[in-house]
């Protein structure tokens, strides 16, 4: 076989919207990279553009429904379906497979080639949550009185979401000392606390119930 040019193939990455600026990577976890609309091509002679200048727009679906809704047609695929019409059958593969296609594309997106979470998206789900329990936290300080008409205990320095550290092994539960974890639940009768700890270097997690003497104040990494 002769190979008579090579033509490099450009691969996008991320994308931004040029009306909003809201962007979009490929790795993201949602649909919103694989829904920008973009529109590229020549005008033509007469063009109110410009004779033979290059058009181009990128939008993300908000914006396409914001700017161009009143006049977008919305159809269902199987709007025209009739099951006499059809001997009963969908009248064509072509909506499976584009639903197959769609799923594909955000699987590649937050998965490695073995179907596992890809690194990156493992790190952005914990990242997320560590803001979360953050914000709980921050909320539960400022306003004691919601924490008060929802029998949300606050035992000590300890919070629903915080971060928690054992000061000394407990071999009944399988935790050696220093292990981090997050406060889940307190008992309003004892002095008893269900943590959610790491127990695997694989991020796995099991929750366990932790007397509050062996516990300490910690922080995420």
């Amino acid at each position: 076989m002769k190979i008579e040019a090579v033509r490099s193939q450009p691969y996008i990455q991320r994308l931004i919207c040029d009306r909003c600026g809201r962007q979009a990577k490929r790795d993201d976890l949602d649909c919103e990279f694989h829904e920008f609309m973009s529109i590229q091509y020549r005008a033509g002679f007469g063009s109110i553009f410009g004779d033979g200048n290059g058009v181009e727009v990128d939008l993300c679906q908000h914006c396409v429904k914001d700017s161009l809704g009143t006049w977008i047609r919305i159809t269902d695929p199987l709007a025209d379906f009739s099951l006499g019409e059809h001997c009963g059958e969908i009248p064509s593969e072509s909506d499976k497979l584009f639903r197959d296609q769609a799923r594909a594309n955000i699987a590649r997106s937050i998965e490695d080639d073995d179907g596992e979470p890809a690194d990156h998206v493992i790190a952005e789900l914990r990242s997320q949550l560590r803001m979360l329990r953050s914000t709980i936290r921050d909320i539960l300080r400022s306003h004691p009185e919601v924490t008060q008409s929802h029998d949300i205990l606050l035992y000590g320095s300890y919070w629903l979401g915080a971060p928690v550290v054992t000061n000394r092994p407990l071999p009944n539960l399988n935790l050696e000392e220093g292990t981090l974890g997050s406060v889940v639940h307190i008992h309003l009768t004892n002095d008893l606390i269900d943590v959610e700890f790491v127990t695997d270097v694989d991020g796995r997690t099991s929750v366990k119930t932790v007397d509050a003497q062996w516990l300490n104040p910690g922080k995420w990494e």
